[in-house]
């Protein structure tokens, strides 16, 4: 049977939510909601999602929980950002306080580890629990409910972290992955490739492991990289004395840490040894900065 997920974009139109070191609620929890949903059709069959805003609408708690139940929602997920003080951190989700069955409380609890492990990739944060409240919108839906509080926007290091696309998307697929899990849903079936006719036996791959990271092209972006060289003719690899340690090689693919500006802008590539930057040998890419800002955040480097 089809299962129906209702989804809350919390605060919109004249309420813009909470607001705090240059960033609005409303938009945050639109962006979060968006990019749960588009998971969600991506990567399942077996459902039917709505939102309980379909744009920066204004809208009253009332009208989205009687769409919600008007629809026969068997889910509904509020996704909010939390604001305090400036030292307040961390993730929380509520429940309703009154009765509610197992299934709510299985709920939340899937959710909660889904979307905690999704953001702690992004560096360390505070768990602040599964919690009950007499919150409008998990009392007077009439499904399965669960309220999310994703970090405290008044804090300037969670603020780092939500003006972060990368993070944002992590977040809301995690938001879809929990409610994939609890309802059950059968993952989208990949189309069949045909495998190319082998003309002689070969080995069994191992599978490959993907490490946590942050990724650019599909290669583990290493801790402090600012961005890449790709070597177009043979060059040396230069050491800390400035001497030639060994030849670099045509399509050879070398990390960078950082540009010597005061030493004819080299590449600095780890362990004190340089690329020399000669024009038409080679040819520098620098890393998209929601990469970098995700790579610093994965490595704890915002403490």
């Amino acid at each position: 049977m089809t299962k129906i997920i209702e989804w809350d974009k919390g605060h919109g139109g004249i309420d813009s939510g909470a607001i705090g070191n240059g960033l609005l609620e409303k938009v945050l929890t639109h962006k979060i909601v968006e990019y749960a949903m588009a998971y969600m059709s991506a990567n399942y069959t077996g459902f039917k999602q709505s939102a309980t805003r379909k744009g920066d609408q204004t809208l009253s708690l009332n009208q989205r929980t009687d769409k919600a139940n008007r629809e026969g929602a068997d889910v509904l997920v509020s996704v909010h950002i939390n604001s305090l003080s400036s030292t307040s951190k961390g993730f929380e989700t509520f429940i309703y306080n009154g009765n509610v069955g197992d299934a709510t409380i299985a709920f939340q609890n899937l959710l909660h580890a889904e979307i905690l492990a999704a953001m702690r990739k992004f560096g360390a944060v505070v768990d602040r629990g599964k919690k009950r409240a007499n919150l409008h919108m998990v009392r007077e839906s009439k499904m399965v409910a669960c309220l999310t509080e994703n970090l405290f926007i008044s804090n300037v290091a969670e603020a780092k972290l939500l003006k972060n696309e990368a993070f944002l998307k992590a977040v809301g697929e995690a938001h879809a992955r929990g409610v994939a899990k609890f309802l059950g849903l059968p993952a989208k079936k990949k189309p069949d490739v045909p495998k190319p006719i082998q003309k002689h036996a070969s080995k069994p791959k191992e599978e490959k492991i993907v490490e946590d990271g942050v990724y650019w092209d599909g290669k583990k972006m290493a801790r402090g990289q600012i961005g890449r060289v790709v070597i177009l003719k043979s060059l040396p690899l230069w050491s800390p004395d400035k001497k030639k340690h060994r030849g670099l090689s045509v399509g050879d693919i070398i990390t960078v840490y950082r540009i010597n500006k005061t030493d004819n802008y080299k590449y600095e590539v780890g362990g004190g040894y340089t690329v020399s930057n000669v024009k038409g040998y080679v040819k520098y890419e620098q890393a998209p900065d929601d990469l970098i800002e995700a790579n610093k955040a994965f490595y704890n480097e915002y403490k």
